[in-house]
């Protein structure tokens, strides 16, 4: 017999290929459903009879920008995930425009503390055009020292695409 964590039963499944809610029993093991419907092959640590509730996988909001939010992304996390999305990308260019790498670094330590899993895509762009006067400027080499963060995945939208478009070698390096 396999183990897994949860045995959840008596549930409506929302199968998002066909669009439709399938009565079934699911299989957990730490995050991951591993199996839907009946199963002689898993024990579970723990069995819930759902009564018929429904189950849906967790929404993924791709593209964030936490600070307009006006929370931190703890709270933000304790509204989202009431919704239905546990994963959320943020590009934290507004604090980074403002407080530079510190403030990178709060959001992601911060969000450590959500109900949900923030990634961050790095802004590649601070300031957002050469005409902007921000509170700090982000080069490659200070991005660079983000990929260390599990919650790092990779680059933000190019806001400067003028500099792109125009080969500026600094930003040919951030991207």
């Amino acid at each position: 017999m396999i183990e897994v964590d949860y045995h959840l039963k008596n549930a409506y499944f929302l199968d998002v290929f066909t669009k439709t809610f399938i009565k079934t029993e699911l299989w957990i093991k730490g995050t991951q459903i591993i199996f839907r419907g009946r199963s002689k092959q898993y024990l579970a640590k723990e069995t819930f009879d759902l009564g018929g509730r429904y189950v849906a996988p967790g929404l993924i909001d791709a593209h964030m920008h936490i600070e307009s939010s006006l929370l931190t992304p703890s709270e933000l996390g304790k509204i989202l995930v009431k919704h239905g999305v546990t994963r959320a990308f943020a590009d934290p260019h507004e604090i980074a425009s403002v407080s530079g790498e510190s403030g990178i670094h709060y959001m992601i330590e911060e969000a450590r503390q959500a109900p949900i899993h923030f990634h961050y895509m790095l802004p590649s762009s601070v300031p957002a055009a050469p005409f902007e006067r921000t509170g700090a400027i982000l080069d490659a080499e200070s991005l660079r020292t983000f990929y260390q963060y599990p919650e790092v995945h990779g680059l933000a939208e190019v806001m400067d695409y003028p500099a792109v478009a125009n080969e500026n070698p600094e930003k040919i390096l951030i991207c």
